[in-house]
């Protein structure tokens, strides 16, 4: 059959995936009018939606990068710095990494924006010495209820992951300390495996 000729029902063809699947109660709810006195809830799958969206924006930052020029902010598992915006890419970023450096941070941040650029350099460093380091933005998707979950209560907080396990935490703009602590990590990770 001519390819031209067959139709398509993007609509339902979308919906038919599992994507469409597990946006549908959104896009219903969206549509949805108002009833009053009652508040609008969220659909009870928005983990697995916001999981899923967090998917495809990480394969589409991954071939966008592969296609045009090698972009340093993709969350691929290769990358220096991963970009993180939900608890499920979190947990999948702390179980493949060993030795990991999770920073808390927020738009509205100037602290986070002096050193940001320094975690940026640090992550390129580290990356091939085996410290895996994340960025999670509390302004962006459901960045502030992982916030919550680790109980951050200021930005930029700094949080050290060995195992999947937390050793340590901070929550200063203090650059000193963010790399003596990257240091220390790396080679209490190192040590370990001798």
């Amino acid at each position: 059959m001519d390819p031209q000729l067959t139709k398509v029902d993007l609509p339902s063809d979308f919906l038919s995936t599992p994507f469409g699947a597990a946006l549908r109660p959104t896009i219903d709810a969206m549509y949805r009018r108002p009833v009053e006195g009652q508040a609008h809830r969220p659909p009870a799958d928005s983990q697995l939606g916001a999981s899923l969206l967090q998917s495809v924006s990480n394969q589409a930052r991954a071939s966008a990068a592969t296609s045009t020029s090698h972009s340093s902010e993709t969350s691929s598992i290769t990358a220096p710095m991963h970009v993180i915006t939900n608890s499920a890419s979190f947990d999948s970023f702390l179980r493949s990494h060993r030795v990991a450096v999770a920073f808390f941070t927020s738009r509205t941040c100037p602290p986070c924006r002096m050193i940001e650029p320094v975690f940026e350099r640090l992550s390129e460093q580290k990356s091939p010495q085996g410290v895996a380091c994340a960025k999670i933005d509390i302004d962006v998707g459901l960045g502030r209820s992982l916030a919550g979950q680790w109980n951050i209560r200021a930005t930029p907080t700094f949080y050290f992951f060995l195992d999947g396990k937390k050793v340590s935490f901070f929550s200063r703009t203090n650059v000193i300390l963010v790399v003596m602590s990257c240091r220390k990590l790396s080679s209490r990770g190192r040590m370990q495996l001798n």
